[in-house]
């Protein structure tokens, strides 16, 4: 379930993420993670700043960097 829009999707359509030191990395397969679709990640920075904020228990210091590296790749 992406934790932006909270749909439901098979979890090859979703990236898996998680936040190390306030910076956010692709899971790399120890504690705690999230979900975000695709969609949601090309969406508005205003609504993904919120929710990563929510999650990471602060904003990220990465997230403009993520984002625009994620773009590009999908």
């Amino acid at each position: 379930m992406c934790i932006v829009c909270r749909n439901r999707f098979q979890q090859k359509e979703l990236l898996r993420l998680q936040c190390i030191e306030q910076s956010l990395v692709l899971f790399t397969g120890t504690k705690r993670s999230f979900y975000i679709c695709k969609e949601c990640l090309s969406g508005d920075f205003k609504k993904l700043e919120k929710q990563f904020a929510r999650v990471c228990r602060g904003k990220p210091n990465n997230l403009q960097e993520f984002i625009s590296r994620s773009n590009s790749v999908c």
